[in-house]
Formats: structure tokens, sequence, C-alpha cells
């Protein structure tokens, strides 16, 4: 695990089932966009997805296609996880 977690985002992606890999991965593969309110958006785009899949491996991303619609918000240096709800991917 690269990402360095608080104690309390650790317990909270354990709580949703978010394997800490995912995290490591929206780091280096995601995008990041701002949303207009101060927040700093990282999701897996189709190019990001790729390019995972090149330096990873098609079977390890499609074994953790599920979490790939997961999305990393960072406000005030606070990072939260969630489950996708709206499209970022282009």
């Amino acid at each position: 695990m690269l990402t360095n977690y608080t104690n309390h985002a650790a317990i909270r992606s354990q709580q949703r089932g978010i394997p800490p890999v995912i995290s490591d991965w929206l780091l280096a593969y995601g995008e990041e966009e701002f949303n207009g309110h101060g927040v700093v958006v990282r999701y897996f785009s189709t190019t990001g997805i790729r390019q995972l899949e090149g330096e990873i491996g098609k079977k390890p991303v499609q074994q953790m296609s599920e979490y790939l619609r997961h999305y990393r918000e960072n406000h005030h240096d606070i990072w939260s996880f969630y489950p996708q709800r709206r499209s970022h991917r282009r």
C-alpha cells in the first residue's frame, strides 16, 4: 500500500469495502478534476484504465473492475472515497 491513510480514512475505506490498492491506482492512473466548489475529484477515465491494464495486466484490473467506478474527493487535505454516482469519465 503506497497511500498514507489517517486512521479515520483507513477505517472508512475498510467499512466501504474498498481495497487499499484502489487508492494507489487512483493516485497513479486516475484523472484529476476540480468540481468548482474547492474540491479535487480523482476518478478512473477510460484512458487511465487502459494505462492500468497495460502496466498491471488485464486480468487483475478485471478482477477489481467493480471498484473502478469509485472516486476520491480531496477537500482541505481530507480524502474521501465514494461509489460513483455521476459520470466523470471521458
